[in-house]
């Protein structure tokens, strides 16, 4: 597992229109910090039981094991959120003219890879999923509407 320990620093307070200066430095204990990606990673989140975090590298969903640091390529997807049992994610694929997205498809996928197609309302392109339960949030990119149903797939 890759992780960073990082030493006591100083911390500077700044404050203004104060007539007791605050100490000029304080201490914090050592921290273990786990790096999950290095570089060029967007949205990171963490699973419900808090045990991996699904993130967005390149243009694909990513998912990093905390106990064993296994980071594995999920699905090529621009958005993801975790489903309720920890096991799943649903995944947003979109394509794009270069300029605007002009299409999107969303998937529920399981940490093996298996993936299903999740139902949306008709001519939609749905973006920003999110998840309560057995509900579905997303935001119609085609219409600037956020719309809310039952999770289905199809």
């Amino acid at each position: 597992m890759r992780a960073i320990v990082l030493a006591a620093f100083v911390a500077v307070v700044l404050c203004v229109g104060c007539t007791e200066r605050p100490a000029a430095s304080a201490v914090e204990e050592v921290t273990t910090v786990t790096e999950v990606c290095a570089g060029d990673c967007l949205r990171g989140a963490f699973s419900p039981d808090g045990k991996r975090v699904a993130y967005i590298r390149g243009n694909d969903v990513r998912v990093y094991d905390l106990s064993t640091g296994e980071d594995r390529a999920l699905l090529a997807g621009s958005q993801a959120a975790w489903m309720p049992d920890s096991r799943r994610i649903v995944v947003a694929v979109t394509r794009d003219d270069g300029r605007d997205t002009i299409s999107s498809k969303l998937y529920l996928v399981s940490l093996d890879g298996a993936k299903q197609a999740v139902r949306t309302v008709p001519d939609s392109i749905p973006l920003y999923p999110d998840i309560a339960g057995k509900r579905l949030l997303y935001t119609d990119h085609a219409s600037g509407r956020i719309l809310v149903h039952s999770l289905e797939t199809e």
